[in-house]
Parts: structure tokens; sequence; C-alpha cells
């Protein structure tokens, strides 16, 4: 599913500006939409990344800002207690850095796509802080993929 169509609409309803056809054709909708100071952008999906050939370059050409989709969730970055993966996430991180695309990280906890060791279980609040401390900081460095947590952060409570 490509959502380029969407967002001519939405970019040129927000900002009210008429297009006309030749210049649109012309020109990118990221240098479009920044001519009224706007950052346009897309949530973006690995898996399209690596099986359409025509996502990434359309992304690339069309977005000055990306978000991944899902990859950042907790059920995709933390889907066990003790075991973190970042690996779908950095794939959309690098894609951005290749291609000079700003990246608009994703709110860590959600109310959907929460893992099961999570909602599954009872914390009291100082679990759930010492759980929200034991989350990586990897906004500047996206060296590994996975990695585990300590076992002092492995035992389940309720």
């Amino acid at each position: 599913m490509h959502r380029l169509p969407l967002l001519v609409v939405i970019v040129t309803l927000a900002s009210g500006v008429s297009i006309d056809a030749r210049e649109r054709d012309d020109l990118p909708l990221r240098k479009l939409a920044k001519r009224q100071h706007l950052f346009l952008g897309a949530a973006v999906s690995r898996g399209p990344l690596e099986t359409d050939p025509q996502y990434g370059p359309a992304l690339a050409r069309e977005c000055r800002l990306i978000t991944p989709e899902n990859e950042l969730k907790w059920l995709f970055v933390h889907p066990k207690r003790d075991r973190f993966d970042f690996e779908a996430g950095d794939a959309v991180v690098h894609f951005a850095r290749r291609n000079r695309l700003r990246v608009r990280g994703h709110p860590l906890v959600w109310h959907q796509l929460n893992p099961g060791w999570l909602t599954g279980e009872t914390f009291t609040r100082d679990e759930l802080i010492e759980i929200l401390d034991s989350q990586p900081r990897r906004q500047r460095s996206l060296g590994s993929t996975s990695t585990e947590a300590s076992p002092r952060h492995a035992r389940s409570t309720r």
C-alpha cells in the first residue's frame, strides 16, 4: 500500500496552497512542503523497505522526515523481559541516514503493541520505574541491534 497520494492531499490541505500541475510534476513533495515551512514525513515500515523496490526511493524523494511505524514500539523492541531487539528499528533509521532524512522517534509506551510480559503482569510503581530506567538509550548510537537485559531486570513479580 502506497501512502504518497494521501500525502499530496494532506500537504495541499494543510498548507492552503494551490499547486500548479506542472510544478507538482517537477518538484518533490518535500520541496513544496518546505516552501510552506513544513516537514513532510511518513510512518515507515521495514517490510516494504526490503520488499517493494519503489517504496524506499519514493520516501527518499518525497519526504524530509520519517517515523518508524511500529518498529520502535515495545512489542518489537522489548519482546521478552530479558531481551531487547532493535534490528527492525535500526533498519528504518539506517535507511533515513543513508538518504539524509530526519527521524522522529515514537513514544516508548503506547496504548497498543505492548509485549505480553508487560501487560500480563502487575507491577508496583517502583518496578515500573526500574523497567523504564532499564531501557537502552539509543538516540545517538545504533551500534548493536540486540541486547540482553541484566539479570536484575529479568525477575517477574506479581
